[in-house]
């Protein structure tokens, strides 16, 4: 059964982490650089999501508020488990989240292959394509 909760220690960051980098680094050629940053500690201000399966974990997502609002950052399913519905529940948790704290609003960047998927999740496009990273983006919003 899929959980997804708040990484709350160093070992629940680290995994996030460890997915990012096999996602983002290794499968799609970012560079650490561009994927770590000062944001990615416990007690930076964002708040990092980590969904475990059966206690492995197979997904991650960042959430921070910057002076134009809240942001959905560094969102990832391993690639083995994609296609069975967890990034929809991902968000799901997210919007119950977000929800439960006052947040009727929120930005992304969206890699252009993952738009469709957005879309099913009633956001909407903001922008036209940007490189981030040197893969093909667009600004989203979802409103709640």
């Amino acid at each position: 059964m899929l959980e997804i909760k708040r990484a709350v220690c160093s070992d629940d960051l680290c995994a996030c982490l460890a997915i990012r980098r096999e996602v983002f680094i290794e499968e799609q050629g970012v560079s650490p650089g561009e994927e770590i940053d000062g944001l990615d500690t416990l007690d930076s201000g964002c708040v990092h999501f980590l969904g475990t399966l059966d206690g492995e974990p197979v997904l991650t997502l960042r959430f921070s508020e910057q002076a134009d609002g809240f942001h959905l950052q560094r969102f990832c399913v391993k690639k083995a488990f994609r296609e069975k519905g967890f990034g929809k529940r991902a968000l799901d948790f997210l919007d119950g989240y977000c929800r439960e704290n006052g947040i009727d609003r929120y930005v992304l960047g969206a890699q252009c292959t993952a738009v469709g998927f957005y879309k099913k999740h009633g956001c909407s496009v903001t922008s036209g394509v940007f490189l981030d990273a040197g893969i093909e983006h667009v600004m989203m919003e979802k409103t709640l």
